[in-house]
Formats: C-alpha cells, structure tokens, sequence
C-alpha cells in the first residue's frame, strides 16, 4: 500500500500543550535532551509526536528506538521507517546520488537495515 493511502492514527484529542518534532536521527542525547524538556514543562507523553526518522546519521539507533519507546509519545512513519520496514536498500530520502548526503546515508542505512533485520 502506497504511504499516501495508509490509514490515519487517529490520537483522540490532545488538551495543553502539545509538543511536535521529527528526526532524531539516532542521536539519544538530543532525544534525552528533548524528553526532559517536555517534562520540565509538564507535557505528558500523549501529548508528544514524533514525525518520524528514528534513526538516521547518529551513532546510537538502538538506544534512540529504546528512549523514544520508553517515551511512550506517539511516532509516525518516516520515509526512514517506511523504506526499512519494507526492506528497502536506501532511506528514500532523495539525496542526489553522489552527493555527500548520498555518501552517508548508504553508510548509516546499511547499518539500521542490518539491525533491523
């Protein structure tokens, strides 16, 4: 099933603030970092929505797909998760091919799909 036509997650409503962010990229300080922030504020998981690309570029996949677990803030799929859900052999990311993001993107993929697996 194409992305466009996937079912929508319906997150009921969302009262106080509401905290929206994408791309950790595998990067558990800056999730660490995100997470008590949004509790310094008071916001509570439900209230958090990730946009997706748990893992990318970063150097700790695992241990951000475990915090962001433990978070217990809703995810969308990413073109990232799509793309390793599916077993694909890129990000899907659109890098032009050559270029240094192309480079490093083949570089942590590998990585993520042979996790993932």
């Amino acid at each position: 099933m194409p992305a466009t036509h996937r079912p929508a997650l319906e997150l009921g409503r969302l009262d106080g603030p509401i905290l929206l962010f994408g791309g950790p990229y595998s990067n558990l300080q800056a999730t660490a970092a995100l997470r008590a922030e949004a509790e310094r504020r008071g916001i509570p998981p439900g209230n958090v929505i990730c946009t997706g690309d748990v893992v990318a570029y970063c150097g700790d996949p695992d241990g951000t797909i475990d915090a962001v677990r433990a978070w217990g803030c809703s995810v969308a799929m990413g073109n990232c998760e799509e793309a390793l859900g599916e077993g694909g052999d890129d990000c899907r990311c659109g890098f032009e091919k050559g270029s240094q993001c192309d480079l490093l993107s083949v570089r942590w993929f590998a990585v993520a799909s042979w996790r993932a697996s």
